[in-house]
């Protein structure tokens, strides 16, 4: 069993859909010595969510670190083998760290900055991509923010600001001044930068997330992607009102934070 990853462009109207396909060949023979060959794949594109996801065997760079470590390993040392994307890796790999660290520190005027860090978009050939809303309430910005949806190409940061009624618009609040809001807020826009990572190195960052879709219980229909942001701020040490808002949005991370608290995965 060997496992390949190719590196090309596949273009819809001039767009960028595909441009890394990873192929496992398995060579078998049945009774009659007949040699069969079957493949396994998986897909990514700009935005870092997998198209289709498999079961798939990949040599795993920085395994065993944990996750702060192993982003730190990215950073420094990138994906030697990967020619295309290795100094992107590392650029994204410091300013997603830096990012974990302002939230972890609750500077949220630094962290808001760094997540629509248009210079390091700019440095990684990307662009950020923002729809705006003025909410009443703190829950109907996580709403608006969870549900907007934006170009496959890019990163897809929405903005929103508080104003209650009677506000005038001058007195508009954003969420670096709103420690509430940003709290809940700043990890789901945090997401995007990381589907962004997870496409530059063509698979998981987490091993907890890699061992997940390497297991029976991984539902082929699944996006491991999704699964892994979860298992990424369960490895950081995240509180569980930080985990508990991001895992109800996908059924993958609810069976796999089921899977971690029955102790399957430690």
């Amino acid at each position: 069993s060997t496992t390949t990853t190719s590196y090309f462009s596949i273009k819809f109207n001039n767009k960028l859909i595909i441009s890394t396909i990873k192929l496992q060949h398995k060579l078998k023979y049945n009774r009659n010595k007949s040699l069969f060959i079957t493949y396994k794949y998986q897909f990514f594109y700009m935005g870092g969510c997998m198209i289709s996801s498999c079961k798939c065997k990949k040599t795993r760079l920085y395994s065993g670190q944990s996750i702060r470590q192993k982003i730190r390993s990215y950073r420094d040392y990138g994906d030697p083998e990967n020619r295309q994307y290795h100094d992107n890796i590392r650029i994204l790999a410091g300013h997603i760290i830096y990012m974990i660290e302002c939230i972890d520190e609750e500077d949220w005027e630094s962290a808001y900055e760094a997540l629509f860090s248009y210079s390091v978009a700019k440095l990684l050939h990307v662009k950020i991509k923002s729809s705006f809303k003025i909410c009443n309430t703190i829950d109907e910005a996580i709403l608006f923010s969870r549900t907007s949806r934006g170009p496959k190409l890019g990163i897809n940061l929405p903005i929103v600001a508080i104003m209650s009624k009677g506000t005038r618009l001058d007195k508009t609040l954003y969420p670096d001044k709103i420690p509430e809001l940003a709290r809940r807020l700043f990890p789901i826009l945090l997401e995007e930068w990381i589907h962004l990572f997870q496409y530059f190195i063509s698979m998981p960052v987490n091993d907890d997330a890699f061992d997940f879709m390497n297991s029976r219980s991984f539902d082929d229909s699944w996006n491991v992607n999704e699964v892994d942001v979860y298992a990424i701020y369960r490895g950081l040490g995240w509180d569980d009102e930080i985990l508990e808002e991001i895992e109800d949005r996908y059924s993958e991370r609810v069976a796999f934070a089921k899977r971690c608290n029955s102790g399957i995965l430690l």
